[in-house]
């Protein structure tokens, strides 16, 4: 059955009873907490075999479900002192900390003076690397570095701090009021085109500069010719992470979307050596480590016009309840395989899957996912592979 896992931050205090439900307000009848593991030679343990239904810690958990629902939410009962101290152990190991603020902040506002002494903070959405060039998180308005209310935060101290190091999140606002070190933030913008499905562990590049894109609004991560990543561009440096399972060892291909056309990139890849503080020509490959800084060098060549075996690519009604059509032209007999992915990146259906002659195809699919169950409203997308080439659509269900 499909499994789906959930992020919690917890905070020291009373006692904290959980409930978990859908978010159609079906009860979640046998969600499964993890904790990490206290010997930290795996990231998360079961805890325990059986279900909790309170515990007391400032650590941060997972709840794991094996029904199948859009989303799950997690309703936990009880108060939380603020300024909570919490012991971080030393370099190098990992400190899960759940954010139970209630006011959203910058990394700079939530960490203050304390982030001198650390050296990684890694978030669901955002991996934080101090070090003495420009992060892509530090940069002004830059949304992703905002640490949020229920998030875990796995927080690394730096190597010359042996000792465990009392912490506390800087409370410095009351909920609502607006952080200043955002003096002037983004409006969140979301992926139009690129699209991905996210696993439990990621690999960052912060790109530090672009010479040229020629006006892309999009960039992804690409290997075998799949997106494992990808980021809305606006300006440098920008922070994109991916997720590499499956692909380890693969070469890296990066690609931009102008809003119209989808072309690779023809700009050099160059990373930074932090040890002899110089510029490399290296491509990091899928699963290489765990965070690059890099920069994206040369001439950036037009799109080729070329002759594909795929063409088309196209959903109606769209909106559409509960049907939908995908129309594509296979040119020549390939290996097909056509999926539908929810917002979070998680495949919900696949619809097909082999061999298939050339021709014009019509797949509908039924709003129902891989156990026949109805989905909820919502935004989708159709990946539809034949051979080495690749389109994506974006859908959206309206009830």
């Amino acid at each position: 059955m499909t499994q789906d896992t959930n992020h919690y931050g917890s905070g020291r205090g009373f006692g904290r009873a959980v409930r978990v439900i859908a978010a159609d307000e079906q009860k979640i009848t046998h969600p499964r907490i993890f904790k990490p593991n206290d010997n930290h030679t795996l990231p998360w343990e079961l805890h325990p075999q059986h279900p909790i239904s309170s515990f007391d810690s400032y650590a941060g958990y997972k709840i794991k479900h094996t029904e199948y629902h859009q989303q799950a939410i997690a309703h936990i009962r009880g108060e939380i002192c603020p300024n909570t101290p919490i012991t971080l152990n030393p370099y190098p190991e990992d400190n899960w900390v759940g954010y139970w603020l209630l006011n959203s902040q910058s990394i700079l506002s939530a960490f203050g003076t304390q982030l001198d002494d650390i050296l990684e903070i890694e978030t669901h959405k955002m991996y934080f690397k101090n070090h003495q060039r420009r992060p892509a998180v530090l940069r002004e308005g830059f949304l992703s570095s905002l640490v949020e209310f229920g998030q875990i935060a796995n927080i690394k101290l730096k190597s010359h701090i042996q000792e465990p190091l009392v912490f506390s999140w800087i409370n410095s606002r009351i909920p609502g009021e607006s952080d200043p070190a955002l003096s002037d933030p983004l409006p969140e913008q979301e992926l139009q085109h690129f699209f991905f499905e996210q696993t439990s562990e990621y690999q960052v590049f912060d790109i530090e500069y672009i010479e040229d894109t020629l006006g892309a609004v999009e960039i992804g991560i690409f290997a075998k010719g799949v997106c494992l990543g990808a980021a809305v561009y606006d300006e440098d440096p920008v922070q994109i992470l991916f997720y590499p399972q499956g692909f380890e060892s693969e070469d890296i291909e990066i690609r931009f979307w102008d809003g119209v056309s989808e072309y690779p990139s023809t700009l050099d890849i160059e990373i930074w050596d932090f040890n002899e503080e110089e510029w490399l020509d290296y491509t990091p490959a899928a699963g290489d480590w765990k965070y690059s800084l890099i920069q994206l060098t040369g001439i950036q060549e037009p799109p080729q016009e070329s002759e594909s075996a795929l063409r088309g690519g196209s959903s109606h009604p769209n909106p559409f309840n509960p049907d939908v059509t995908i129309s594509f032209a296979l040119i020549e007999r390939s290996d097909l395989d056509i999926s539908i992915f929810n917002i979070k990146g998680q495949k919900v259906k696949n619809l097909a899957s082999g061999r298939y002659e050339a021709g014009n195809y019509n797949m509908v699919w039924n709003g129902r996912n891989d156990n026949n169950q109805p989905v909820g409203s919502g935004v989708y997308f159709y990946r539809i592979v034949a051979g080495s080439e690749t389109v994506q659509g974006k859908m959206l269900m309206l009830k």
